[in-house]
């Protein structure tokens, strides 16, 4: 999807106050909106409830155990439609009504194409003839070169046995000494973070990426 937050209409009364541009700036005046703006803490919602309203209208219908999965069933076949903000997944079981879906959101939105599926939110899709393989190589790499650990040495375990994590104030009760604690905590979060969504395809990760999650919620 293009420039999502500029599609007018909005499904809430919101004012801002007189800005710069067009308008003459009055005091004690306010405008109010037609159309989401960026910066505005109201626009991703805005933009979700225009979006799922647009599909609701060509006969889809909301998954009840997933909001982002629109679902639309014809007696052609079926089509699933995935939506992540401004990011879209479009599959089913005729490429006749998915090439109809796609032209009817260009209709309603400005839309780019990017044809088969081969990656989507870190996780890349290679095809065959007997399946379809989900893999995160290339996210593993941005993490070991974001972390600097480009040069480390494989390990044969998912984690280091000998370390154990602590939080301060365990550390504090106890009267234990620990060498080099974190000096950021929400740095060790972001990389937690990023090693638990890189279990979606790497299950051997899960149980070491819990472990070094559970200082974090001590």
């Amino acid at each position: 999807m293009c420039s999502m937050f500029f599609y007018k209409g909005t499904y809430m009364m919101i004012f801002t106050w007189t800005f710069l541009g067009n308008f003459r700036v009055r005091e004690n005046k306010v405008c109010r909106l037609t159309k989401s703006l960026y910066g505005l803490k109201q626009s991703p919602r805005q933009w979700n409830a225009k979006l799922s309203q647009t599909l609701l209208k060509l006969e889809f219908k909301q998954s009840e155990y997933d909001h982002s999965l629109f679902i639309k069933k014809t007696t052609k076949g079926m089509v699933l439609v995935f939506i992540y903000v401004d990011d879209m997944l479009i599959s089913g079981s005729s490429l006749l009504l998915i090439e109809e879906t796609k032209d009817q959101l260009k209709q309603a939105f400005k839309i780019k194409n990017f044809g088969e599926l081969k990656y989507f939110l870190g996780i890349e899709f290679v095809r065959s003839k007997q399946c379809i393989l989900t893999h995160q190589r290339k996210y593993a790499l941005e993490l070991i070169s974001e972390t600097s650990l480009s040069a480390a040495k494989p390990a044969r375990t998912p984690i280091d046995t000998n370390s154990k994590l602590t939080t301060r104030r365990y550390d504090e009760e106890t009267q234990m000494k620990k060498p080099d604690p974190l000096t950021d905590q929400g740095v060790n979060q972001l990389i937690v973070g990023k090693l638990l969504y890189l279990t979606m395809t790497r299950r051997h990760l899960l149980w070491g990426s819990n472990i070094k999650s559970i200082p974090i919620i001590a």
